[in-house]
């Protein structure tokens, strides 16, 4: 199967292609007696770590998913094999020959004189190839959470707000409460990666009340919220990114209201010197305990009450399709990167290209552009995204 892999490397119509050139240069060495492709003889199997890390590879891809017996490893799960095969012989590269050991630029990838990684082999990387071609390389992404559906949790909540602020409910409850609409509307306004939130502690975060706005050059009765994450993912880890997000929305969405309770209640919890979000032992939540635990029973709610989007999923039962469909927090990325490129109708405009890649923090590379990557905004200019088109 590895050389059956390694032979997909290139598609079925090449060697169809190649053939009659292959007869034309067999002809010529035999016609000239001269050697243009010298035969093969092995007199023993190759051997070489290349070769048996595309074993482990091959193997890999026969096992099934933990509790899907019917199902095998997808390529891009086991591609994760040769990363840590061209790790680790990175790292062994540095120590063995740190005076020959260099980096390509071009490919981000270590160089030795003589030699390279096994994972950078050339038969590895024609397996590989191939393998991705077998087994093909489509993922489903997590489906884009809508500005309806971040609106109706957030009056639901206000409603559940009231009642058991009515009822004297204990400060866990509420905190319960606001927590959740918290870490939604901070994810979906701050394009947040799962990681990204549930790090944040209170040390992460500034607040600028409304009537404070002039002291960070906003208009009065404008205020933000500034997060500073710990974790720069698809970033230089040197570097510490920070999201600006509007106190409110032009559409009405009011972050500011739901950190300003949360940071009251986590005055009295104890909880102001810790995670933002956090169970009742100070462990912090997880997208997985949010989604399985708050996110799925609202969208539930939702379905329920006629939302097309959600009745429109097909799976067996309602759970399962709302729980395959909002698989990952990157609904929330995704679902704040939509809405500001579409005419919405509580929205004042779209956002600019300028503005999406300044907010969404995504990686530059080194052949991108150039004067965007030097360009540097004070708040008001960052803060319009997220005051004006959501």
């Amino acid at each position: 199967m590895r050389m059956i892999d390694c032979a997909h490397k290139w598609a079925t119509g090449t060697w169809a292609q190649y053939k009659s050139h292959f007869n034309r240069l067999t002809s010529f060495e035999r016609l000239f007696q001269v050697t243009i492709l010298p035969n093969l003889n092995l007199t023993i199997p190759p051997s070489s770590t290349a070769i048996t890390g595309m074993w482990a590879m091959q193997h890999y891809v026969l096992q099934s998913p933990r509790g899907k017996p019917t199902e095998r490893i997808k390529y891009n799960t086991a591609r994760g094999l040769r990363s840590a095969t061209y790790l680790f012989h990175e790292i062994q590269a540095t120590l063995k020959h740190p005076h020959t050991a260099t980096k390509d630029l071009s490919t981000d990838h270590y160089r030795l004189s003589p030699g390279t990684s096994p994972s950078d082999a050339l038969a590895y990387t024609h397996m590989s190839t191939g393998m991705s071609r077998r087994l093909g390389t489509a993922t489903s992404p997590s489906k884009a959470i809508t500005f309806e559906m971040i609106w109706w949790n957030e009056i639901y909540r206000e409603r559940v707000w009231k009642k058991l602020s009515s009822q004297k409910a204990p400060p866990r409850q509420l905190y319960d409460v606001a927590a959740s609409a918290s870490a939604e509307i901070l994810s979906f306004l701050g394009w947040l990666r799962g990681t990204e939130c549930f790090s944040l502690q209170w040390d992460d975060i500034d607040i600028t009340p409304p009537h404070l706005g002039p002291t960070q050059g906003l208009k009065r009765g404008l205020g933000m919220i500034q997060l500073f994450l710990q974790h720069a993912t698809k970033t230089s880890q040197t570097k510490r990114a920070d999201v600006v997000i509007a106190y409110q929305t032009y559409g009405g969405l009011q972050p500011g209201k739901w950190i300003k309770r949360l940071f009251i209640l986590s005055l009295q919890l104890g909880y102001h010197e810790s995670f933002l979000f956090q169970q009742v032992d100070g462990t912090p939540w997880t997208s997985s305990y949010y989604r399985h635990n708050i996110l799925i029973p609202l969208l539930l709610l939702q379905r329920q009450e006629g939302n097309l989007i959600l009745q429109k999923l097909h799976s067996p039962d309602p759970i399962s399709a709302i729980t395959t469909a909002f698989w990952s927090w990157h609904s929330y990325r995704r679902g704040g990167r939509t809405h500001v490129s579409i005419n919405h109708p509580l929205a004042s405009r779209l956002a600019t290209r300028d503005e999406v890649l300044e907010h969404g923090r995504w990686r530059h590379q080194s052949t991108g552009d150039l004067p965007l990557h030097y360009q540097e905004w004070e708040f008001p200019t960052r803060l319009n995204i997220t005051a004006l088109c959501y």
